[in-house]
């Protein structure tokens, strides 16, 4: 059973999201202090690797809510039990569920991190940074693997690691029929209140990674409407082409949730792959395809009759995904390799024809295709790609600011999102230059850009940064700024019924 509520564990610690993800990676003041007890010369590099003074190494677990205080903390256990932090155990864990895990030796001499089946069950969700400066050649069990999210990085495969949760329905109750309420939740006043024109008559949809749910919220009040549980942390939220319906995936669950908006309740599940990543929509055709990373397939989703109509198996674990603009091909990052795929949508073509591999970004945020042209994300180059993907050479690459992880196309500019230098670079795509850096100032790293639908304005936003940014697209400048008291993971505009 420990063994089985470890694994548990590991499956709910996420990373995602993600492309994409790019959470603030300041270790707590708490934990610092109680590290350079021992160790007065320990270094916390800028995205929160910490090394010791003889070069020991480790990299952070972070509680899902990102360490809300900073005040004292105390070492609550170490793996092995009762190890003296000047001896360095496997891992650290503090009184505030922030815990370490030691970089190692493993028997191939290849660096490695601990995986013990004591590891405290108390570390709860925990989530950690993508953008680590992780050791060359870093070996990463299956069974940490969840945790570290899409880090490029070899993996020591165990493909039944995922086929041994006997009691996991029973345990987090996956089987229960859709929910059929909706659960008011506490007024926000003045959160989301006339931001922007242009939602006057729509809704704000937001997924919250501290409580797996779907906010609804009117813009007009600010108020928080309804609270709908989705069972585990989302990945991905999308709205279908009629307004009418939100497909929300899950990290854990292996399921595609379907919310009614006219109801606000979840009416549905789909079955799918393991870990779904992203949602494409097909709005002509009126399908939705699912990456499954676990499983390396594609789920494709009727979205008149909402069934799973095909499974295509693909070349990798197919993360991040988008629907090519002439809707004739899925393009698809591999999250192990970083390698970009297309999977051309046509049945008549053998199978070993459809998979194709285009490039590979071993440091790829995200990715938008137009006209044949992919403008790539590239992180740890602090620049965007522009690759062809007829040609498959590249065009051009323009330097953005440090560690870009996100990105929107409108009309002829690009708009990079800078979690690192905490900006927003403008990018003329048609004459490929970088226009300007436009400063945020949020005092963390935002992690998403959400286009309204006017094109004019777009929202800034970041898990662990409580309030979001309205940027004006025509002007290139911050609007205002909004305080929040949920984690924001996405944001979709859509049509309010009620």
């Amino acid at each position: 059973m420990k063994k089985l509520l470890l694994n548990i564990f590991l499956i709910l610690s996420f990373l995602l999201l993600p492309a994409t993800m790019a959470f603030a990676t300041k270790i707590p003041d708490g934990v610092l202090k109680e590290l350079k007890k021992d160790f007065p010369g320990v270094n916390v590099r800028f995205d929160g690797f910490i090394e010791l003074p003889d070069k020991t190494q480790y990299l952070p677990v972070f509680p899902v809510n990102l360490i809300k205080s900073s005040g004292p903390v105390k070492i609550k256990q170490t793996i092995p039990a009762n190890t003296p932090l000047k001896n360095k155990p496997d891992m650290i864990l503090f009184d505030n569920n922030f815990a370490l895990l030691k970089i190692i030796k493993s028997p191939n001499s290849k660096p490695t991190v601990i995986d013990d089946n004591n590891m405290p069950l108390t570390v709860k969700l925990g989530i950690l940074p993508q953008d680590l400066l992780v050791p060359e050649n870093l070996v990463i069990p299956e069974s940490l693997r969840v945790i570290l999210g899409d880090l490029v990085i070899p993996i020591k495969e165990r493909p039944d690691e995922f086929k041994t949760f006997n009691d996991f329905d029973e345990f987090f109750n996956i089987n229960k029929k859709p929910s059929t309420t909706k659960t008011p939740v506490k007024k926000l006043p003045s959160i989301f209140a006339n931001t922007a024109p242009e939602v006057k008559e729509k809704a704000y949809y937001i997924t919250n990674l501290e409580t797996n749910s779907v906010h609804i919220v009117n813009p007009e009040t600010g108020r928080d409407l309804y609270q709908i549980p989705v069972k585990s942390i989302p990945t991905d939220i999308v709205q279908t082409p009629d307004e009418r319906y939100l497909l929300v995936s899950t990290i854990a669950s292996n399921k595609l949730y379907i919310i009614d908006l006219l109801q606000n309740r979840m009416i549905k599940e789909i079955e799918i792959g393991q870990y779904p990543s992203s949602i494409a929509i097909d709005s002509l055709n009126k399908l939705a395809y699912v990456s499954n990373k676990n499983s390396s397939t594609i789920s494709v989703i009727d979205l008149s009759e909402m069934e799973l109509i095909n499974t295509y198996t693909v070349t990798g674990r197919p993360s991040k995904m988008i629907l090519s603009y002439d809707r004739k091909k899925l393009i698809y990052a591999d999250s192990v390799s970083g390698k970009v795929y297309e999977y051309i949508l046509d049945d008549t073509m053998k199978d070993e024809e459809r998979n194709n591999y285009i490039t590979q970004i071993s440091s790829l945020s995200k990715f938008l295709e137009q006209n044949n042209l992919l403008y790539i994300i590239n992180r740890n180059k602090n620049q965007m790609d522009i690759f062809s993907i007829t040609t498959k050479k590249p065009v051009i690459s323009i330097p953005v600011g440090e560690k870009p992880v996100d990105i929107a196309l409108i009309g002829s500019e690009a708009y990079v999102l800078n979690a690192e230098s905490d900006s927003v670079s403008v990018i003329d795509i048609a004459a490929n230059q970088k226009i300007k850096d436009v400063p945020l100032s949020s005092g963390g790293f935002p992690r998403r850009i959400t286009v309204l639908p006017s094109a004019t304005r777009a929202f800034i936003t970041s898990a662990n940064i409580k309030e979001y940014i309205l940027l004006d697209l025509q002007k290139d400048i911050v609007l205002k700024k909004y305080p929040i008291d949920i984690s924001i993971n996405k944001v979709i505009v859509a049509k309010k019924y009620k």
